[in-house]
């Protein structure tokens, strides 16, 4: 069968998901990040520093430092515009103008504070998938 470029296909047998899961442990609980963060953001309409570090620390705790260097104004601001936006991609293009942030932290703050559902884009999620 021929597949389709687009098409995903996992690299190991769908039974072994559970055991790939129990190997990964994030440091806080999405739960949290969606009950508590994702309400106040979206009334706001911006993320606030701590916020901000507080879902790129649960994303990666790597890029701490970098993502530290943001003040609250760019975070507020770009944040702001990127949630104020319909197109997808300068959603994606704002989020990436702060420090630390590249695809898989922006995906990760729509993801929580965006209206829309958005999907984790994580390399390790995609090489997966093939």
């Amino acid at each position: 069968m021929r597949l389709n470029k687009n098409t995903f296909r996992l690299r190991f047998p769908e039974r072994d998901i559970p055991e790939w899961a129990a190997r990964y442990s994030y440091a806080g609980s999405d739960d949290d990040l969606l009950d508590r963060l994702r309400p106040l953001v979206l009334v706001r309409g911006d993320i606030t520093r701590p916020e901000f570090l507080k879902i790129c620390a649960w994303k990666s705790v790597r890029t701490k430092p970098r993502c530290r260097k943001n003040s609250a104004h760019k975070i507020e601001t770009l944040t702001r515009a990127a949630f104020a936006t319909s197109d997808e991609a300068l959603k994606i293009d704002l989020l990436r103008l702060l420090d630390g942030v590249e695809w898989p932290t922006a995906s990760t703050i729509l993801r929580f504070c965006d209206a829309r559902p958005y999907p984790i884009l994580d390399y390790r999620a995609l090489w997966s998938l093939g």
